[in-house]
């Protein structure tokens, strides 16, 4: 968790030398969130006008 809060990266968990999960400041998640609901909006703007063009 220390390592997780000062760096503010995401940090992978390992399972017998593979990921298994991966745990991230609540933050820099919800700001990635944020940036994929600008870009589905976009991309729903962007197919309504190619509609109405066509």
């Amino acid at each position: 968790m220390k390592q997780l809060k000062k760096t503010k990266c995401p940090v992978a968990l390992n399972v017998k030398g593979g990921a298994a999960a991966v745990v991230q400041d609540a933050e820099p998640f919800q700001r990635l969130l944020d940036i994929a609901a600008s870009a589905d909006a976009e991309a729903l703007v962007s197919k309504l006008a190619q509609r109405s063009d066509g």
